[in-house]
């Protein structure tokens, strides 16, 4: 009986020592993706294919062969009807969590009839996004909520930035947005706490926002391509998902 106990406690030390040598190359290689493309690696995880690792970063998602050799950036598939991306699946999550940490910096017009809602990179400098922004009431009309997200196409130490701040930090941000697009001097602002600003742009790099505006829908991050599309556009993009 003794001899049984001290096996099975040798057993049990050999298997959290393997256990604990295991998740310490892991952080390896996740520190080594760090080092070598200055990107976060915000989880390490079970690949779905044997013998790598996977490291999600806010950027992608890279496979990581366990003996550290090699390294895949493209996405995985099952090989089966329909071919459904495991990468793209986990990537909507990220962003899908990223999105809900912020939405309540967003400005919504909410509409009455609401069945979708979507998100709106905005530049006040964008003639397209002024343009779309006077339009409101039609997207509103065809059950379209719009969230809109700050998103300075130069960076954000630019002028266009500190509008957007001046926008997104006054005492009523959706009047503010309004006033702006009929040309009324916007007083200039600046947030008691930390402006969503740069939260929203750096959002919009993961989300890869290119020029503005751009239409991402709320709840799974999908993008809708078309910039300024007219409401009866955009609705039919969205029942189209």
């Amino acid at each position: 009986m003794k001899n049984l106990i001290t096996s099975s406690a040798l057993s049990f030390a050999l298997l959290t020592t393997f256990n604990a040598t295991a998740q310490t190359n892991k952080q390896a290689l996740a520190e080594r993706l760090t080092q070598l493309t200055k990107l976060e690696v915000i989880a390490i995880e079970e690949a779905p294919i044997a013998n790598f690792v996977q490291l999600v970063t806010p950027q992608g998602i890279f496979y990581a062969s366990e003996d550290g050799k090699h390294i895949i950036s493209g996405g995985i598939h099952e090989f089966s009807n329909g071919f459904r991306s495991l990468t793209n699946e986990r990537m909507g999550a990220v962003r899908g969590q990223a999105i809900k940490e912020l939405e309540d910096t967003f400005i919504t017009y909410r509409s009455p009839s609401e069945e979708y809602e979507v998100i709106v990179f905005y530049d006040p400098t964008c003639p397209f996004c002024r343009r779309m922004h006077e339009n409101i009431d039609s997207y509103l009309n065809q059950g379209i909520t719009i969230h809109y997200a700050a998103f300075p196409r130069g960076g954000i130490n630019t002028a266009s930035a500190r509008q957007l701040d001046s926008i997104f930090c006054a005492d009523n941000p959706k009047s503010t947005l309004d006033n702006s697009i009929v040309n009324t001097p916007i007083p200039p602002k600046v947030c008691t706490e930390e402006s969503p600003v740069a939260s929203h742009y750096a959002l919009g790099e993961q989300l890869g926002v290119r020029g503005t505006p751009a239409i991402y829908t709320l709840n799974t991050a999908t993008a809708i391509d078309g910039g300024a599309l007219p409401a009866n556009q955009l609705r039919g993009r969205l029942d189209a998902l």
